[in-house]
Protein backbone atom coordinates (compact mmCIF):
# COMPACT_ATOMS: atom_id res chain seq x y z
CA UNK A 1 0.00 0.00 0.00
CA UNK A 2 2.67 2.57 0.81
CA UNK A 3 4.56 1.82 -2.20
CA UNK A 4 1.31 2.02 -4.29
CA UNK A 5 1.03 5.08 -2.51
CA UNK A 6 4.23 6.74 -3.17
CA UNK A 7 4.14 5.98 -7.20
CA UNK A 8 0.49 7.62 -7.71
CA UNK A 9 2.51 11.12 -5.48
CA UNK A 10 5.68 10.75 -7.49
CA UNK A 11 3.75 10.13 -10.92
CA UNK A 12 1.10 12.47 -10.44
CA UNK A 13 3.68 15.15 -8.85
CA UNK A 14 6.75 14.63 -10.36
CA UNK A 15 6.55 12.91 -13.75
CA UNK A 16 3.47 15.48 -14.66
CA UNK A 17 5.17 18.43 -13.51
CA UNK A 18 6.47 19.97 -16.87
CA UNK A 19 9.95 21.05 -15.92
CA UNK A 20 13.03 20.46 -13.42
CA UNK A 21 11.84 20.60 -9.73
CA UNK A 22 13.64 22.72 -7.52
CA UNK A 23 15.83 20.62 -5.37
CA UNK A 24 14.24 21.53 -1.98
CA UNK A 25 11.52 19.58 -3.50
CA UNK A 26 13.22 16.73 -4.85
CA UNK A 27 14.81 16.25 -2.02
CA UNK A 28 11.50 16.24 0.24
CA UNK A 29 10.58 13.28 -2.59
CA UNK A 30 14.01 11.34 -1.46
CA UNK A 31 13.32 11.72 1.98
CA UNK A 32 9.71 10.75 1.86
CA UNK A 33 10.57 7.67 -0.12
CA UNK A 34 13.08 7.16 2.28
CA UNK A 35 10.86 7.09 5.41
CA UNK A 36 7.87 5.01 3.40
CA UNK A 37 10.65 2.48 2.48
CA UNK A 38 11.72 2.50 6.46
CA UNK A 39 8.45 1.28 6.75
CA UNK A 40 7.55 -1.22 4.62
CA UNK A 41 10.56 -2.62 6.45
CA UNK A 42 9.34 -1.92 9.78
CA UNK A 43 5.80 -3.53 8.69
CA UNK A 44 7.31 -6.50 7.65
CA UNK A 45 9.63 -7.18 10.71
CA UNK A 46 6.67 -6.68 12.64
CA UNK A 47 4.65 -9.12 10.75
CA UNK A 48 7.36 -11.76 11.48
CA UNK A 49 7.87 -11.05 14.82
CA UNK A 50 4.06 -11.47 15.67
CA UNK A 51 4.18 -14.82 13.40
CA UNK A 52 7.56 -16.05 15.66
CA UNK A 53 5.48 -14.56 18.72
CA UNK A 54 2.45 -17.04 17.79
CA UNK A 55 4.82 -20.10 17.20
CA UNK A 56 6.69 -19.31 20.78
CA UNK A 57 3.55 -19.42 22.40
CA UNK A 58 2.20 -22.83 21.01
CA UNK A 59 5.39 -24.50 21.75
CA UNK A 60 5.92 -23.28 25.15
CA UNK A 61 1.83 -24.20 25.84
CA UNK A 62 2.51 -27.46 24.26
CA UNK A 63 5.24 -28.19 27.10
CA UNK A 64 3.17 -27.10 29.90
CA UNK A 65 4.78 -23.81 30.32
CA UNK A 66 1.79 -21.88 31.85
CA UNK A 67 3.68 -19.09 33.31
CA UNK A 68 2.47 -17.36 29.99
CA UNK A 69 1.51 -13.68 30.09
CA UNK A 70 -2.40 -12.82 29.35
CA UNK A 71 -2.53 -11.99 25.61
CA UNK A 72 -4.65 -13.01 22.74
CA UNK A 73 -1.89 -15.83 21.21
CA UNK A 74 -1.36 -17.18 24.68
CA UNK A 75 -4.90 -18.01 25.70
CA UNK A 76 -5.87 -19.06 22.44
CA UNK A 77 -3.02 -22.14 22.04
CA UNK A 78 -3.63 -22.64 25.91
CA UNK A 79 -7.97 -23.33 25.39
CA UNK A 80 -6.78 -24.87 21.93
CA UNK A 81 -4.39 -27.86 23.78
CA UNK A 82 -6.28 -27.79 27.48
CA UNK A 83 -9.72 -28.67 25.52
CA UNK A 84 -8.14 -30.22 22.27
CA UNK A 85 -10.36 -33.54 23.40
CA UNK A 86 -13.46 -32.08 24.80
CA UNK A 87 -16.54 -32.16 22.21
CA UNK A 88 -18.77 -29.24 23.91
CA UNK A 89 -16.64 -26.85 23.03
CA UNK A 90 -16.57 -25.11 19.80
CA UNK A 91 -15.35 -21.36 18.08
CA UNK A 92 -17.33 -18.72 17.52
CA UNK A 93 -19.37 -18.42 14.59
CA UNK A 94 -16.80 -16.81 12.78
CA UNK A 95 -14.21 -18.87 13.80
CA UNK A 96 -12.72 -16.79 16.24
CA UNK A 97 -11.38 -18.88 19.41
CA UNK A 98 -10.11 -16.12 21.73
CA UNK A 99 -11.34 -12.36 21.13
CA UNK A 100 -10.03 -9.16 22.35
CA UNK A 101 -12.90 -8.05 24.56
CA UNK A 102 -12.48 -11.79 26.79
CA UNK A 103 -8.58 -10.72 26.87
CA UNK A 104 -9.77 -7.17 28.22
CA UNK A 105 -12.42 -9.19 30.84
CA UNK A 106 -9.90 -11.70 31.96
CA UNK A 107 -6.81 -8.59 32.52
CA UNK A 108 -9.34 -6.71 34.53
CA UNK A 109 -10.92 -9.89 36.34
CA UNK A 110 -6.73 -9.77 37.67
CA UNK A 111 -5.73 -12.32 35.59
CA UNK A 112 -1.58 -12.41 35.01
CA UNK A 113 -1.02 -15.86 33.69
CA UNK A 114 -2.36 -18.77 31.94
CA UNK A 115 -1.12 -20.74 34.91
CA UNK A 116 -3.53 -18.65 37.06
CA UNK A 117 -6.38 -19.67 34.69
CA UNK A 118 -5.32 -23.51 34.44
CA UNK A 119 -5.09 -23.11 38.56
CA UNK A 120 -9.10 -22.09 38.28
CA UNK A 121 -10.17 -24.37 35.90
CA UNK A 122 -8.98 -27.00 38.01
CA UNK A 123 -10.58 -25.78 41.08
CA UNK A 124 -13.76 -25.08 39.93
CA UNK A 125 -13.72 -28.28 37.23
CA UNK A 126 -15.54 -26.34 34.57
CA UNK A 127 -16.51 -27.82 31.61
CA UNK A 128 -20.45 -26.84 30.05
CA UNK A 129 -22.56 -29.81 29.82
CA UNK A 130 -23.90 -28.11 27.19
CA UNK A 131 -21.83 -26.78 23.56
CA UNK A 132 -20.58 -23.61 24.21
CA UNK A 133 -17.52 -21.52 22.76
CA UNK A 134 -14.29 -21.55 24.35
CA UNK A 135 -14.65 -17.34 25.19
CA UNK A 136 -17.84 -18.88 26.81
CA UNK A 137 -16.25 -21.31 29.35
CA UNK A 138 -13.61 -18.41 29.86
CA UNK A 139 -16.49 -16.13 31.13
CA UNK A 140 -18.58 -18.87 32.69
CA UNK A 141 -15.46 -19.40 34.60
CA UNK A 142 -15.26 -15.93 36.16
CA UNK A 143 -18.78 -15.76 36.54
CA UNK A 144 -18.46 -18.59 38.78
CA UNK A 145 -15.45 -17.96 40.35
CA UNK A 146 -16.89 -14.60 41.41
CA UNK A 147 -20.18 -13.16 40.05
CA UNK A 148 -19.65 -9.88 41.94
CA UNK A 149 -16.38 -8.83 40.65
CA UNK A 150 -17.09 -10.01 37.07
CA UNK A 151 -19.94 -7.74 36.65
CA UNK A 152 -18.56 -4.36 38.55
CA UNK A 153 -14.89 -4.73 37.22
CA UNK A 154 -14.37 -6.83 33.99
CA UNK A 155 -17.76 -7.50 31.79
CA UNK A 156 -18.17 -4.23 30.42
CA UNK A 157 -20.73 -4.64 28.52
CA UNK A 158 -19.15 -6.89 25.89
CA UNK A 159 -22.04 -8.85 25.69
CA UNK A 160 -26.09 -8.67 26.28
CA UNK A 161 -27.98 -12.09 26.07
CA UNK A 162 -27.81 -15.19 27.43
CA UNK A 163 -30.02 -18.31 28.14
CA UNK A 164 -32.12 -20.06 30.94
CA UNK A 165 -29.68 -23.52 30.51
CA UNK A 166 -26.41 -21.24 30.95
CA UNK A 167 -27.97 -18.86 34.25
CA UNK A 168 -28.52 -22.73 35.97
CA UNK A 169 -25.09 -23.53 34.73
CA UNK A 170 -24.26 -20.51 36.48
CA UNK A 171 -26.08 -21.55 39.43
CA UNK A 172 -25.58 -24.52 39.70
CA UNK A 173 -21.93 -24.21 40.04
CA UNK A 174 -21.87 -21.80 42.97
CA UNK A 175 -22.46 -18.33 40.91
CA UNK A 176 -23.99 -16.33 43.70
CA UNK A 177 -26.70 -13.39 42.69
CA UNK A 178 -26.12 -14.24 38.87
CA UNK A 179 -29.74 -13.48 38.51
CA UNK A 180 -29.65 -10.41 39.97
CA UNK A 181 -26.55 -8.86 38.20
CA UNK A 182 -27.96 -9.94 34.68
CA UNK A 183 -31.30 -7.91 35.65
CA UNK A 184 -28.92 -4.79 36.95
CA UNK A 185 -26.70 -4.97 33.59
CA UNK A 186 -29.82 -5.48 31.48
CA UNK A 187 -28.54 -8.80 30.08
CA UNK A 188 -31.69 -10.33 28.45
CA UNK A 189 -32.13 -14.66 29.43
CA UNK A 190 -34.12 -16.25 26.37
Amino acid sequence: MLQHAWAEIEHDRNYKFAGVLPNEIKRRFYLVAGVLELMDCEFDKLSKDIDEYAKSMKKAVSKGDYNLGIDSKSVEQYMLKRFDREQNLRSCYDGTIISEKVIDELVKFGYKTIQEIEDDLNSHEIVSRSKTTYIGLLRDLMIIKDCKKYFEVAHNGHWQRTNNSKVKFWVENGAEDVERYLSDYGIIVE
